[in-house]
C-alpha cells in the first residue's frame, strides 16, 4: 500500500479530496480541524498538526510516496496583522514538507499555488504565461509564488506538480468567502455593493 500526505484535510478541496475512491493508498490527512466523520478509517490517519504554528517533522512517517499540499492560511486578507502567520503556512511549511519529502522518498509533491500570481486583465491566462512582478502582487500572492520557487529548486529530486487555483468554491465552503456571501445576499434578497464603477470580474 502506498502512502500519501494531503495537509489542508478539513479544508474546501482537501475534504472532497479525501473522499475520493481510492483503497490501495494509506492517507494521512493533516489539518487543524477534525477530518469527516464518513471517512473511513482504515485508510485515512488524521494527524492534528497546526502548520502556523511550530510543528515537529517527526510524527511524519519515515517513508511516504505522495504529498499533495493544500493548506493555506485562513488569514490570507488580514495583512500585516497575521504575516507572520500567513507565511508560516504558505510559504515555511512548504519547504519543511519539500525537504521531509525528498528525504522520505517521496516520488511526487503536489503544490496548490494561486492563479492570482498572473495578475489581473482581460487577456487568457495560460501556463507559460510571464507571472506578475513581486511587487505587483499581495503579500498573500507573494508567499504562493515563493513556495513556488523554492519547489522548483526541488525537481532534481522528486517531481513536482504545481496547481494554480482560480476562485475554488463549492459544497462545504466557508461562509464568508465570496461565492458563498454572494449566493447568501441573492437569498436573501440583500443589497450586493460593487467596488467601484463596475465592481470585480472574475472567472470562478
Amino acid at each position: 500500500m502506498e502512502t500519501c500526505i494531503v495537509t489542508g484535510a478539513a479544508g474546501l478541496v482537501g475534504a472532497q479530496l479525501l473522499r475520493a475512491p481510492g483503497s490501495d493508498w494509506e492517507v494521512i490527512g493533516i489539518s487543524r480541524r477534525e477530518l469527516g466523520s464518513d471517512l473511513d478509517s482504515a485508510r485515512i490517519r488524521h494527524l492534528p498538526i497546526d502548520l502556523a504554528r511550530h510543528w515537529d517533522i517527526s510524527c511524519l512517517p519515515r517513508r511516504a510516496d505522495v504529498v499533495i499540499h493544500l493548506a493555506q492560511s485562513e488569514h490570507f486578507r488580514e495583512f500585516p496583522s497575521y504575516a507572520e502567520e500567513i507565511f508560516q503556512v504558505n510559504t515555511f511549511s512548504t519547504l519543511r514538507l519539500l525537504d521531509y519529502a525528498r528525504r522520505a522518498g517521496v516520488r511526487t509533491f503536489v503544490l496548490a499555488s494561486s492563479g492570482g500570481i498572473y495578475g489581473h486583465g482581460n487577456q487568457e491566462f495560460t501556463e507559460e504565461g510571464e507571472v506578475s512582478a513581486p511587487g505587483d502582487l499581495s503579500y498573500y500572492l507573494g508567499t504562493k509564488l515563493g513556495s513556488e520557487v523554492l519547489a522548483e529548486s526541488y525537481t532534481p529530486y522528486l517531481t513536482v506538480i504545481v496547481l494554480r487555483f482560480f476562485f475554488v468554491y463549492g459544497p462545504g465552503q466557508r461562509k464568508e468567502m465570496l461565492i458563498p456571501r454572494l449566493i447568501q445576499s441573492v437569498r436573501e434578497g440583500s443589497p450586493i455593493t460593487l467596488q467601484g464603477e463596475n465592481g470585480i470580474r472574475i472567472n470562478p
